[in-house]
């Protein structure tokens, strides 16, 4: 019963954080629009969901490894095939701009995780940044 809970309140986390960064993709306007932060949160829970699913999927048969830049770009364009895919299953709740306009809210909300785990770090993790004599 504690790992279900435990479980529960990670998912539960997990929903908060893709819907803050759903929603602040929303408010700079780039590339999709989202009702309120209740569907942000449970759309963008959605999206990642399907985009780790996805991304998986197309690495496992990939024949490339990609880093860097394009690690960041090839993830973005999956991501934006499903954000493009979720906007025609919630048409009243999630308006995307097009595959474009996806593929920019994509780019968007990796650069607004990033930013938001940097800020996590700092707050509550500052150890990791201190490097040990030895």
């Amino acid at each position: 019963m504690e790992g279900l809970i435990s479980m529960a309140i990670v998912l539960f986390i997990l929903a908060f954080v893709a819907g803050i960064v759903l929603y602040i993709v929303s408010m700079f306007d780039a590339g999709l629009k989202v009702k309120n932060f209740g569907w942000a949160m449970i759309i963008g829970f959605i999206i990642s969901f399907f985009s780790i699913i996805f991304i998986a999927v197309v690495e496992y048969f990939m024949t490339i490894e990609f880093t860097g830049i394009w690690l960041f770009i090839s993830h973005a364009f999956m991501a934006a095939i499903v954000i493009y895919i979720v906007g025609k299953l919630f048409k009243e709740k999630l308006e995307v701009d097009g595959f474009f306009g996806a593929f920019i809210a994509a780019l968007t909300m990796g650069g607004v995780s990033h930013l938001l785990w940097i800020i996590y770090l700092s707050i509550f993790n500052k150890a990791c940044c201190k490097v040990k004599n030895t």
